[in-house]
């Protein structure tokens, strides 16, 4: 039931099975504490390492400040060595910015949806092969690296990541400073390797 809850990360398992969620927390013994305020703000003031992370931000153009390389690097310092983040994003922006701030990352597919829904980051590469080897034989949930086409597609415009190097500007001014980067970039668009890569790998799956 623990496996079943941590990997439905997504927007729908909340807003259609959050009864099920709710079942699978009374066999859980649970302590938290409630706090309502800038994430970055709380991270930065608090001496906490973390086993789990859940990343539910609202998506990266609404919510920027919470998908930096520099949030992401703030996470890691406070995850523990053998701890996991999990988010339901699978941009290639996200994950990008993951690897640059030191995360070996992974990708969740979901037998259910027949398809990926969501990505995990850990500390070490050990943690993830492990990850990996215990949902081989998983009938739901399987957890693989990512792929040639993932990684081809982090190195496009696609993969530029947000910034927020002092952890303290508005939503606003980093989609900006995002937006003229990515104008500014001599990296090929998302749409030309999509379509370069369709024709080098005709009987392969983007995903």
């Amino acid at each position: 039931v623990l496996n079943h809850f941590l990997h439905n990360i997504y927007y729908k398992y909340i807003s259609k099975g959050y009864k099920n969620a709710l079942k699978a927390l009374k066999l859980i013994d649970f302590n938290f504490n409630l706090e309502i305020d800038d994430a970055r703000h709380s991270l930065k003031k608090d001496n906490i390492k973390y086993n789990y992370v859940f990343l539910d931000a609202f998506t990266p153009t609404k919510c920027p400040c919470l998908w930096t390389i520099d949030f992401l690097k703030l996470l890691y310092e406070h995850l523990e060595d053998d701890g996991m983040i999990l988010t339901y994003s699978n941009s290639a922006q996200v994950r990008n910015a993951f690897i640059n701030a030191g995360f070996c990352v992974g990708k969740i597919y979901s037998e259910d949806y027949k398809k990926f829904t969501g990505t995990i980051v850990v500390k070490n590469k050990s943690n993830l092969d492990n990850l990996i080897a215990d949902h081989k034989n998983n009938i739901s949930v399987k957890i693989s690296e990512l792929s040639e086409y993932d990684l081809g597609l982090i190195k496009t415009k696609a993969g530029i990541f947000y910034r927020d190097e002092n952890l303290s500007l508005d939503n606003e001014i980093i989609i900006k400073a995002h937006e003229l980067e990515v104008q500014n970039s001599n990296l090929m668009s998302s749409s030309k390797f999509i379509k370069e890569y369709k024709k080098l790998n005709k009987d392969t799956k983007l995903l």
